[in-house]
């Protein structure tokens, strides 16, 4: 049986079902306010739960990217060393095969400057004759020159005697012909070289320059035979004036002795006429005619007649000494060319004594 002293009673309610009734009040919101904690709580804990998925989603991304690059990153690693390695083999096939070229090219450069040389030393030795004859064609020229006598000589260079194909050769190539494969006395090979390209030089510049040092000469000297000529002929005209003018006026020669002087000098000189005498050689006439009728002339300075003829012979004087000189400046360019000739094979000669080996 219950205890009643412990019940209060409240307008006919119980105090005991009062607090209950009360504490059931308190405890609904309570209750309510714990489930929506825990609601939020839990929506909390699917949101951060998310987010871990989301979070580990996104990363299994990246690590799938990370990896996917990785094994790219393999991949090109393993070709380019695949690509390293075949790119050696091919470096060492390109070494091999340089090599080769290298020694084929070397193998037909020293049989290119063996026949080069060969060829060289043949066309030096072919030029002995040539060179023979142009020699003996200067000293005959040489010679008439000398001769105090206004004798035509003939003067030309031989045709065979030829460089020009010598000179087209590259200075280089034909140094190489004669130095490639020479290690013993190089010095004296290289001083022969040059002595052997000296002598072809001047053969050349001989073909080029001597006609025209000829032919500087050679102009004046017909300037001056045709001053000599123009004065003769006039000295001649007076004589044969003199003569006739005499005839007409009926004037013995002995009573005309500058005249009778001058008809000698004349008949004399042509006298000498001969087959292998040509008395209107410069120096022959010079010495036979012009200079006897200047001495005529001296002794008989009072005469008026001499007047005429003096400056005439002056003229003539004149024009024998400058071809005098010219014929010894030619005769000097002549010899000055055979004596550098002679050098030039003397010294292709010595040059080929010691290259030819």
């Amino acid at each position: 049986m219950e205890d009643q002293s412990s019940l209060v009673v409240f307008k006919g309610i119980e105090i005991t079902e009062w607090i209950q009734a009360f504490g059931m009040l308190i405890g609904i919101p309570i209750t309510l306010f714990g489930l929506i904690s825990l609601f939020k709580k839990d929506k909390k804990h699917d949101e951060n739960i998310n987010e871990l998925k989301n979070l580990v989603s996104s990363q299994e991304e990246i690590n799938n990217s990370l990896k996917g690059q990785m094994e790219e990153l393999k991949s090109q690693t393993e070709i380019l060393h695949n690509r390293n390695l075949f790119q050696i083999d091919e470096n060492k096939m390109n070494e091999k095969r340089l090599k080769l070229d290298i020694q084929r090219y070397s193998d037909e450069t020293v049989i290119k400057f063996e026949e080069l040389r060969a060829y060289v030393i043949e066309q030096l030795n072919g030029l002995e004759i040539p060179i023979i004859h142009q020699l003996k064609s200067f000293k005959e020229a040489s010679e008439k020159l000398a001769l105090k006598e206004n004798n035509g000589f003939e003067f030309t260079i031989d045709p065979s005697l030829k460089v020009n194909n010598l000179q087209s050769i590259d200075n280089r190539d034909l140094f190489k012909a004669f130095m490639t494969g020479v290690h013993a006395d190089r010095p004296s090979k290289i001083e022969s070289y040059l002595k052997l390209e000296k002598g072809v030089a001047f053969i050349q510049y001989m073909k080029e320059e001597l006609k025209n040092d000829i032919t500087s000469i050679y102009e004046r000297y017909q300037t001056y035979e045709d001053q000599w000529g123009q004065n003769v002929q006039k000295i001649q005209a007076h004589l044969e004036h003199f003569v006739s003018q005499n005839m007409q006026e009926k004037i013995e020669p002995q009573h005309d002795p500058f005249v009778e002087g001058l008809d000698n000098i004349a008949s004399n000189w042509y006298s000498m006429q001969k087959d292998n005498l040509n008395i209107r050689d410069t120096y022959f006439m010079r010495n036979n005619y012009v200079e006897p009728i200047r001495i005529l002339c001296n002794k008989f300075t009072t005469d008026n007649r001499t007047d005429l003829l003096l400056p005439l012979i002056v003229n003539s004087e004149g024009a024998y000494m400058n071809i005098d000189n010219l014929r010894n400046s030619m005769k000097k360019v002549i010899d000055n060319y055979y004596k550098n000739l002679e050098k030039s094979w003397e010294r292709i000669q010595e040059s080929l004594t010691i290259l030819g080996k």
